[in-house]
């Protein structure tokens, strides 16, 4: 029994982490994705994974997986910041509606010049209302474009959510913490050889009220080289 304790003992640092790098739900996991992907089984991919991932893998090693951290649920403060987007995008397109309305005679002119050549500037007063129009239109597209931003957050919280609890639900009124973690894999790349990648993974653990908490699971959230060279 000592004998057993002292190479408990000795082994503990690096052992422990052999352990936690090849067992644990994330080697499940991964096991399930790869084989999926390997067999181009779309279906199972985006069952489990938010992402893909287009290398064809010949093998796989997990090299290391960090410690849990939890964040909060943030689907509600999605969802209010995309509404604050859109109410500032409706209350600008009013307030060009107007401004285009007050001088549609002189911007259909220019309007016509530009389409003949986009390049074209007008000089004086009517070369004014254009910088003006420019203007416009440009804070029209970034408002736009904050828009689909927070739009699409909202959309990717709710579908790794709906993902993770394995339910199509519209989570209104869920709470709760998502949990995450980094595995960092070494794949074997066909004719590229060993290259590492960082996996992502959550785990949304919701409830709403007082209701019994649906069951959740690990999902891919996220994959790039482990040497931030790109995304996929």
């Amino acid at each position: 029994m000592l004998r057993f304790k002292a190479l408990i003992f000795f082994l503990t640092p690096l052992t422990l982490q052999l352990f936690a790098c090849g067992g644990g739900p994330e080697r499940t996991l991964l096991r399930t994705f790869f084989a999926a992907v390997q067999t181009k089984d779309n279906t199972t991919v985006a069952a489990m994974s938010a992402v893909g991932f287009d290398e064809t893998v010949e093998a796989w090693e997990i090299v290391e997986v960090s410690e849990e951290a939890a964040l909060p649920f943030r689907l509600a403060e999605l969802e209010k910041a995309a509404e604050d987007a859109k109410k500032v995008r409706d209350e600008h397109w009013e307030e060009f509606g107007v401004f285009q309305d007050e001088n549609f005679d002189e911007l259909e002119v220019i309007r016509q010049r530009v389409e003949q050549d986009g390049a074209y500037r007008f000089s004086g007063s009517r070369g004014e209302l254009q910088a003006e129009w420019d203007k416009w239109r440009e804070e029209r597209s970034e408002h736009e474009g904050m828009l689909r931003d927070a739009q699409a957050a909202v959309d990717k919280e709710r579908t790794q959510a709906s993902m993770s609890l394995m339910a199509a639900t519209n989570l209104k009124g869920f709470s709760g913490q998502v949990a995450t973690k980094v595995v960092t894999v070494n794949c074997t790349i066909q004719e590229q050889g060993p290259k590492l990648y960082k996996f992502t993974l959550a785990k949304y653990d919701l409830s709403a009220g007082s209701n019994t908490p649906p069951p959740s699971r690990w999902i891919i959230v996220g994959i790039e080289p482990a040497d931030g060279t790109g995304t996929t």
